[in-house]
């Protein structure tokens, strides 16, 4: 899978359960960033090679690093409100600025 479909797994989720009727677009963008998070794993690869293929699915491709990473990234969310901070400094500059009435 690549980093775009693991995006769209976790995007897809949320809207196949219909939270985003409850808690917003802010839902969507942290279950994608989530959904990536796992990847982190690649990054063995910049030092060396054989790190990288001994331990690329041991340690980022598990159940327990996904739910472990999805907490952390939602708890990190709910304490400091990550993606109304991004979306907000995202809209302030360039042709995104009209939309930033719209966000909430």
């Amino acid at each position: 899978m690549t980093t775009f479909e693991h995006a769209l797994l976790g995007i897809n989720g949320v809207l196949a359960a219909g939270l985003h009727r409850d808690h917003g677009w802010k839902i969507v963008a942290l279950a994608g960033v989530a959904a990536i998070a796992p990847d982190w794993d690649g990054v063995p690869m910049l030092i060396d090679m054989s790190r990288f293929e001994g331990g690329h699915r041991v340690w980022g491709h598990n159940l327990m690093a996904c739910c472990v990473l999805g907490l952390l990234l939602g708890t990190a969310d709910y304490r400091w409100d990550l993606a109304g901070r991004a979306a907000a400094r995202i809209t302030r500059y360039g042709p995104l600025k009209e939309l930033a009435t719209s966000i909430d």
